[in-house]
């Protein structure tokens, strides 16, 4: 518990902290893992931590334990959900966007990795992405953000692609593989133009800069916060990279807004209305329904 009090990069800073590393790295009860994990997010203990203390828990949670061969990928994590679930409700009680927005991203990663079916997706729906849509929509209205641009453009059209990081994975093949078709297309570089924004989840991979120049060269106007925020490291500011990213979408004017659910950052952009239309891609994942999704698209049979 303690080792997962430290902030994740001061864990090899000073000599206890190397001490918890070489624990960590140990092969540990992944019980004892979890019974801890449980104990320090209890909303009644958790909220006596203080904010560094209480990111810590996610960021070493993540980048230490994830880690750890008999906890990677491992699905007593899924034994962690109903009580990530409890402290998201109570963040939003609270009125806390930064905690639920950091809560919200570190429950996406442990619970999708470790679930196959829709049903389960369908849960992480009704329970994280549908609350979490709700609150977004209404500290919006509070805190009088910027309105998007309500029509689409008469003339050449922009459409964004919104992004978790850019790394060679399979959702990324895909993506790049459409923008090389509609780039190549005569009338769709006639009447669109295509931009993509990154959310970059650092936590997650840092982004491969090769495949960035590969998609600047297609002529793709390209938009990512790593530099803004690459000094905080897995400590960034969640709510002021949404905002960041949704000014830029507004300012760029964009017309269509496709992205996929799951994500904190996403879903605020889309429950904030960042375009006057706003599609769900599926990639797998066909039953998130959440505030602001106007259309839904697919490139496989959702049947």
């Amino acid at each position: 518990k303690r080792g997962l009090l430290f902030k994740a990069h001061e864990l090899a800073k000073n000599k206890e902290g190397d001490a918890f590393v070489e624990f960590f790295k140990n092969k540990i009860d992944e019980e004892i893992v979890i019974e801890s994990f449980k104990e320090l997010i209890e909303p009644r203990y958790f909220f006596t931590l203080n904010d560094k203390e209480k990111r810590a828990i996610f960021a070493t949670g993540l980048i230490t334990l994830w880690n750890i061969p008999n906890m990677f990928n491992n699905q007593i994590w899924l034994n962690v959900f109903d009580d990530l679930v409890t402290l998201l409700n109570e963040t939003i009680k609270r009125k806390l966007i930064e905690e639920q927005m950091y809560i919200h991203f570190f429950t996406y990663h442990i619970y999708g990795n470790n679930i196959q079916t829709i049903d389960e997706w369908r849960v992480f729906n009704e329970r994280v992405e549908k609350p979490a849509s709700r609150f977004y929509k209404e500290w919006k209205k509070e805190h009088a953000l910027k309105k998007a641009k309500e029509t689409i453009s008469k003339d050449k059209k922009k459409v964004a692609f919104l992004i978790d990081r850019i790394t060679f994975n399979s959702p990324w093949m895909v993506t790049y593989s459409l923008f090389k078709t509609l780039i190549d297309n005569k009338e769709f570089s006639k009447d669109y133009e295509i931009y993509v924004y990154s959310m970059n989840y650092v936590e997650k991979q840092l982004e491969d800069k090769k495949l960035i120049n590969d998609l600047t060269k297609l002529g793709i106007k390209f938009f990512t916060p790593n530099d803004l925020f690459i000094d905080q490291g897995f400590y960034y500011p969640h709510i002021k990279k949404a905002l960041l990213l949704r000014n830029t979408i507004i300012e760029d004017g964009i017309d269509y807004l496709i992205g996929g659910g799951g994500y904190d950052i996403s879903i605020f952009l889309f429950a904030t209305r960042s375009a006057p239309k706003q599609m769900f891609w599926s990639h797998g994942n066909c039953v998130s329904d959440f505030e602001g999704v106007d259309e839904r698209i697919s490139h496989f049979s959702q049947e």
